[in-house]
């Protein structure tokens, strides 16, 4: 059986990867990227216990 290029299932994930493409790149744009780096930073460091 031979999958179609143009099924459903591939333009269901078509549309999800465009999706999240666009989402990442306006919280990229509005600067949370840095922000969450920080916390993530953060968090890490005090588990580690150095912070």
């Amino acid at each position: 059986m031979k999958e179609e290029l143009f099924s459903v299932k591939n333009l269901i994930r078509a549309v999800l990867l465009l999706a999240s493409l666009l989402i990442i790149a306006a919280g990229i744009s509005k600067g949370d990227f840095f922000s969450v780096m920080i916390k993530g930073v953060n968090i890490c460091l005090e588990c580690i216990g150095i912070g």
